[in-house]
């Protein structure tokens, strides 16, 4: 049996983690295996603080990669990750200061080409959770966490033609809506 990845993308604070343990409880008592692979910028950041560097953000991403990958191999029939990795160039476009910076400029376009085009059959849902309101999420302040929700609403709109992205309108407080949601769409 080979496991779907399944991701939740969306800024800090939209429920991503939380959706996902919830689904992985959902998935036990559907009797169906599941498995969750956890954000390592998560980790990273409570560690070092927020990426400043393209290339560091570059490293996150691959091992979130890893991650992923290492699930994959084992048995169960969803695997899902509250960190989709075109979380990662997302991420990366908000290192921009400068459009004569070649570094960064590259560096966008290898994860560009890496994290969205080669990847861009790695999930096979991805539910795009928005929330007007985020909660506070401990990593970043709220500030940074409007202009994350931005910046990937802008990636989704401009990609969702080409990625297998689902809106997934029940909000925050409705965790049986949500579950629900994710379960009728899954296949």
């Amino acid at each position: 049996m080979s496991s779907k990845l399944i991701g939740f993308l969306g800024a800090p604070g939209t429920g991503k983690t939380t959706l996902a343990c919830a689904m992985k409880e959902y998935c036990l008592i559907k009797e169906v295996s599941a498995d969750i692979c956890t954000e390592y910028a998560r980790e990273y950041c409570f560690r070092h603080g927020i990426p400043k560097h393209p290339y560091t953000q570059y490293r996150i991403t691959r091992k979130q990669i890893d991650r992923e990958n290492l699930l994959l191999k084992g048995t169960s029939k969803y695997v899902f990750t509250d960190s989709p990795v075109w979380l990662g160039y997302v991420y990366n476009i908000l290192t921009i200061k400068s459009s004569h910076d070649k570094e960064i400029q590259t560096s966008l376009a290898e994860m560009y080409e890496e994290f969205v085009v080669d990847q861009i059959n790695r999930y096979d849902k991805v539910f795009y959770l928005v929330n007007e309101i985020p909660y506070d999420d401990g990593c970043r302040d709220m500030e940074a966490n409007k202009v994350i929700s931005d910046v990937i609403d802008g990636f989704v709109n401009t990609h969702k033609h080409m990625l297998p992205i689902i809106k997934c309108d029940p909000p925050i407080t409705d965790y049986k809506g949500r579950k629900k949601f994710v379960w009728d769409n899954l296949d």
